[in-house]
């Protein structure tokens, strides 16, 4: 595959990793109590959150920005690899 291709499809999944997980696994993640109904404060719902699912969501986050800038890069090179190509007298 060329650069460029691969430029995307980091930036696609890249964009999922950061943005889409991330948004949810706080949406989708719930942490209640096991059994029986237990009325749990909101800081409660938090701190259990995080001690469970915020370490693993903060790392996916930064996988996926790092790539995007991955992408962003490949999609830099690819784009002035094309202007030399253009630059280029051609001989007939």
């Amino acid at each position: 595959m060329n650069s460029k291709t691969v430029g995307i499809v980091l930036i696609i999944f890249g964009a999922y990793f950061s943005i889409g997980n991330t948004i949810g696994s706080i949406l989708f993640n719930s942490t209640g109590p096991i059994g029986f109904y237990a009325p749990v404060s909101p800081e409660d719902h938090w701190r259990n959150w995080w001690n469970n699912y915020g370490l693993i969501t903060i790392i996916i986050t930064a996988i996926g920005l790092i790539l995007i800038v991955i992408g962003l890069n490949l999609l830099k090179k690819s784009k002035n690899s094309f202007t030399i190509l253009k630059e280029i007298p051609q001989v007939h």
